[in-house]
């Protein structure tokens, strides 16, 4: 039985908000897939995965235009990350972690981690093939071996739960950050030894983070390094939307960019290792967008 539990995250007005960087989203694909999908990302205009009901994973090399399912066999998919070269890893139900080194066509298991439903993992954030974190709303976890084994991360006092998370590429598995449901980013250099934390203030509204108790993220984020990052959620107010923040000095300021999309806030969202390419998935719908700058 599935629970909604709406997290909403008040954005407090700020007269530091950042000025728009002139990045623009363009929708490239509108997909309507037959195969049950919990989360659908794109790494580039071509190469796509889904993650689904049962461990059904489908994956496509030519923009959505045709899926295959792929070779898997696990609990219910409801976490994803897509690297360069082949690399791809899911999380989900019962702990069952999974990487593919062919593109998603064939996964074999790494160590379990993670409870069951309805805290199951669901976000992911692999640097490489062997420095990942994976975590659930109330755990963090570390890998440094590609999944073979699992460290866990100790978690900042008084967070509500985690929305989403980014692992800092070069950063030895220890540097990343993390969504706080409050509203807030944490970050970390030590491994979670000690955090930081900073209200994301941007002075357009309200972003609200609609975390099912056992659904796939609702947002996405990314850092590039320690400076630079990308968060994609929905945002509610007169002007209910989806945007991309962008910072550029670690979480001080963000500024907002527009992602024209008619698809529900209850969508799942994820957001390409460059920062490139959202893809969004709702009721048998993915849409796909590409930005026109990187990082």
């Amino acid at each position: 039985m599935r629970s909604t539990a709406f997290l909403s995250i008040f954005i407090a007005l700020s007269s530091t908000a950042a000025t728009a960087q002139g990045a623009v989203w363009q929708k490239i694909a509108e997909l309507k897939p037959s195969h049950a999908v919990n989360l659908a990302g794109f790494a580039d205009e071509k190469r796509g995965i889904t993650a689904g009901y049962a461990g059904a994973t489908y994956y496509s090399e030519d923009g959505g235009g045709t899926w295959i399912k792929a070779d898997n066999a696990s609990m219910c998919r409801f976490g994803l990350e897509i690297l360069d070269g082949g690399a791809a890893i899911t999380c989900g139900n019962g702990g069952n972690n999974r990487t593919s080194s062919d593109g998603g066509k064939t996964w074999v298991p790494m160590e379990n981690r993670g409870p069951s439903e309805p805290d199951n993992f669901r976000f992911l954030s692999f640097s490489s093939v062997k420095e990942g974190w994976a975590a659930g709303p109330f755990m963090l976890s570390s890998t440094s071996d590609g999944g073979a084994a699992w460290s866990d991360i100790k978690l900042p006092e008084g967070i509500e739960r985690i929305a989403a998370i980014a692992l800092l590429p070069g950063g030895m598995g220890k540097a990343g950050f993390f969504l706080g449901s409050k509203g807030e980013l944490y970050s970390t250099l030590d491994g979670g030894a000690t955090w930081s934390k900073k209200p994301i203030a941007v002075k357009e509204g309200q972003i609200a983070y609609f975390n099912k108790s056992n659904d796939a993220p609702s947002a996405a984020l990314r850092f590039a390094n320690h400076e630079e990052g990308i968060a994609v959620a929905y945002m509610t107010g007169p002007k209910a939307r989806w945007v991309a923040l962008n910072t550029r000095d670690a979480g001080d300021t963000w500024s907002v960019e527009e992602i024209t999309a008619d698809i529900g806030p209850k969508s799942s969202a994820y957001l390409s290792q460059d920062g490139l390419c959202a893809t969004l998935y709702y009721s048998h719908r993915i849409l796909v967008f590409k930005r026109s700058a990187g990082f």
